[in-house]
């Protein structure tokens, strides 16, 4: 899922979630219960009833506003001015996607499970695949969130390198679209998503005759499998999607079908360890955030979060570095342990 669509400075409907959050922290008193000194994400969560994790991704995205300051990792303090006015808040925020306003969020921060689910019952993804009109909608944010970065994605990656790139997830085809029209040597692009999807890859790269012999649309279960051949396995904004143990069982399937000299290229944003105000990191904690309301599981990683999950899955040779053009993605490249 491609929660976040723009360059800058962050997703649509952000502002409402931005609001969102700063009204929750007036709703768990939070500003008074750091008035006296700094607390650690385990005492807070014991003072307001909230789940301890969900709290601290709240919080990490108050201290990218400005309102605290993770002081050391997992101990927050009352930002300089911060107090003001957070005890109370002047009314309910309204946001574009209902499932971002204020009461959704608290959910999630106090249970530590997906808001969504009061609605789709079952996991979203699930809820998705089974509705048309839901995948249809879903099919095109996505499309066009990745037609805006794809240019900024390829640029960064090297992609020239590579003859066989196989978009994992690839949805509508869109990243290769871009891939084989800024690289000739790249001699073949597979896309690699659900049945579902296929339709859509197949008249997008239609659409481009200059492209004609050197794209595949295949159809699969990344959870069960993934193609082998490729020289590259890109996942973008894949793994966010999931908790770890899931995560995991998808890169352990690229790495069974990657060979000698392979690469696997992630694009998705990096958390920083610890939280500070930063217009460049509010997009990926604010994505962080949607994850929690959204998915089972799903989340934004630090850079060790990133290498721990690699490592458990037989990668090695770990680098990170941001995506120039881009605010919030990242490419995070890893070579198969063998």
């Amino acid at each position: 899922m491609d929660i976040i669509a723009t360059s800058r400075p962050a997703p649509p409907g952000a502002g409402s979630l931005v609001d969102s959050a700063v009204e929750i922290a007036g709703r768990l008193g939070l500003a008074g219960r750091l008035s006296a000194r700094p607390a650690s994400v385990v005492d807070l969560a014991l003072a307001t009833g909230t789940h301890r994790p969900s709290l601290h991704r709240l919080l990490r995205a108050l201290a990218c506003v400005r309102l605290v300051d993770e002081v050391e990792p997992g101990v927050f303090a009352l930002a300089r001015g911060g107090g003001e006015g957070q005890d109370a808040s002047s009314g309910p925020a309204r946001s574009a996607f209902p499932m971002f306003g204020p009461d959704s969020l608290l959910y999630s921060v106090r249970t530590g499970q997906p808001a969504v689910r009061q609605l789709t019952v079952g996991p979203v993804f699930d809820f998705i695949a089974s509705d048309p009109a839901a995948s249809a909608m879903l099919a095109a944010f996505t499309s066009a969130a990745t037609e805006r970065v794809a240019p900024a994605l390829v640029a960064s990656a090297g992609l020239a390198r590579f003859g066989t790139v196989i978009d994992v997830g690839g949805g509508a085809g869109t990243l290769i679209k871009h891939i084989l029209r800024a690289s000739p040597a790249t001699t073949r692009g597979v896309v690699f998503d659900t049945a579902g999807s296929a339709p859509a890859a197949v008249a997008e790269l239609s659409q481009d005759p200059g492209l004609a012999g050197r794209w595949e649309v295949r159809a699969g279960d990344f959870f069960d499998s993934v193609p082998p051949g490729g020289d590259a396995y890109l996942l973008k904004s894949v793994l966010h999607d999931w908790d770890d143990d899931t995560a995991a069982r998808i890169l352990r399937n690229c790495r069974s079908a990657m060979a000698t000299g392979s690469r696997l290229i992630i694009f998705e944003p990096v958390l920083p360890l610890i939280a500070a105000w930063s217009p460049d990191h509010l997009p990926a904690v604010l994505s962080d955030l949607i994850c929690l309301v959204m998915t089972d599981g799903g989340r934004e990683r630090t850079e060790t979060g990133f290498r721990d999950l690699l490592a458990a899955a037989g990668f090695g040779t770990v680098t990170v570095s941001a995506v120039p053009g881009s605010s919030h993605f990242h490419r995070v490249e890893a070579v198969p342990v063998r």
